[in-house]
């Protein structure tokens, strides 16, 4: 009986086997088979219509990453030991790259998708840092047909997550970055990966002591004060406005971003416009001078970003659009980013359409304050701005008073 009772359990334990792994083939039989393909980075490799040419590999030290980008310290997480199960120390991986658009439609990306990824490791981008290093504000790309975007790639790599010999020697471990997911997935493996040491901590000092301090948040300078923002300094040389674009000798009619909104006579918008009774329609040209103080490349977002008036009851009116801009360097990145040198120096134009009724304001007695650098505002309402009550947010102001202001 004993004997007939442990067949007929072996018999069922075998027919589950059976069953599950016949359930099991059914699943993979459903699903696609995976593919993995992967391309050295010695050579640029296309995939779906977009052209990927890895530039650089680089694994810097927390303190080296710090001191190249001041702005990314508060984004990291380097408090706490290991053992204690936190994070431990930092080293971030940068991989440098072009990526083109090689077809004939504009290609929408989102880089955050590129992981990196070694032996029992991966992550995924930082995209904070990405935002800060690159001087964007996505990791959404839309790429039109023939185009080349330069961007930098950062990954956070932790101590907790490698062993101590590893982590040593991290620009030896094998590093790939994953560019397409299952079931065809395809990598880039990363060569000749470069280590850049922190410093020590008497030179840091040393060098952070030579470096253009940042102009305080929430600061309102004077029209000739620079205003210094990650070791770039911005500067107002000349704001003008006119109702006719043609008087202004810097005027270009490639730096419109909207050929129609300026007739062919040079006026800012038509004088039959309906919307301008009882008032006109402006074109103010913001003219700054922008120079790289440090001892790296810097890519920038070179047009003014928003200026602000009050007016005559009182309400601050804020306008962040922008309507032209020209820079005298050629402009790289699509529409006023731009890649400055150690000690480089530029001159741009930034140009805002604005309309103005004398019942409301009145443009040739207004002062207007002028928002420099690509710093976040830190404002979710541009309506609630107040800069004569010290409601400004994080971004730097530079008030042109109406005797400054140059009428064309």
């Amino acid at each position: 009986m004993k004997t007939g009772m442990k067949c007929l359990i072996l018999l069922c334990i075998g027919a589950a086997l059976c069953y599950g792994i016949y359930s099991f083939d059914q699943v993979n039989r459903e699903n696609d088979r995976l593919k993995v393909t992967t391309f050295s980075d010695r050579k640029p490799q296309t995939i779906n219509g977009t052209e990927y040419t890895v530039l650089k590999n680089t694994i810097c030290d927390y303190s080296k990453i710090k001191e190249q980008y001041p702005v990314i310290e508060p984004m990291l997480d380097v408090d706490g030991d290991v053992a204690k199960g936190k994070p431990g120390r930092l080293k971030v991986l940068l991989v440098k790259m072009r990526i083109k658009n090689s077809s004939e439609h504009t290609q929408y990306l989102n880089l955050a998708d590129i992981v990196i990824k070694s032996p029992a490791y991966s992550n995924a981008l930082s995209t904070e840092m990405f935002c800060e290093i690159n001087h964007i504000e996505s990791c959404m790309l839309a790429i039109a047909p023939g185009v080349e975007v330069p961007v930098t790639l950062p990954y956070e790599l932790y101590e907790i997550s490698f062993s101590d010999a590893h982590f040593r020697d991290l620009q030896k471990l094998p590093f790939s970055i994953v560019l397409t997911s299952y079931p065809d997935i395809r990598e880039i493996s990363l060569s000749n990966i470069t280590y850049k040491a922190g410093t020590s901590s008497k030179s840091a000092q040393k060098q952070q002591k030579a470096r253009k301090k940042d102009t305080p948040e929430g600061s309102i300078l004077d029209m000739d004060q620079e205003c210094i923002y990650e070791e770039v300094g911005y500067r107002i040389e000349e704001f003008v406005y006119t109702t006719n674009v043609k008087r202004y000798k810097e005027y270009k009619r490639k730096g419109l971003y909207y050929p129609e909104l300026v007739d062919s006579k040079g006026n800012a918008r038509n004088d039959d416009d309906p919307t301008a009774k009882g008032g006109a329609w402006y074109m103010m040209f913001i003219k700054c001078r922008i120079k790289n103080y440090s001892d790296t490349a810097k890519r920038i977002r070179a047009s003014v970003p928003a200026t602000g008036n009050y007016m005559k009851d009182g309400r601050y009116v804020y306008e962040g659009d922008n309507t032209y801009f020209t820079c005298s360097k050629k402009i790289e990145f699509d529409p006023d980013v731009i890649q400055l040198n150690p000690g480089e120096e530029v001159t741009c134009v930034t140009g805002k359409l604005t309309y103005c009724h004398k019942k409301y304001w009145d443009i040739d007695k207004t002062d207007f304050y002028v928002r420099l650098c690509g710093r976040g505002d830190g404002i979710s309402d541009p309506d609630k701005l107040d800069p004569r009550a010290g409601v400004l947010g994080k971004a730097v102001n530079i008030l042109v008073k109406s005797s400054q202001i140059k009428k064309k």
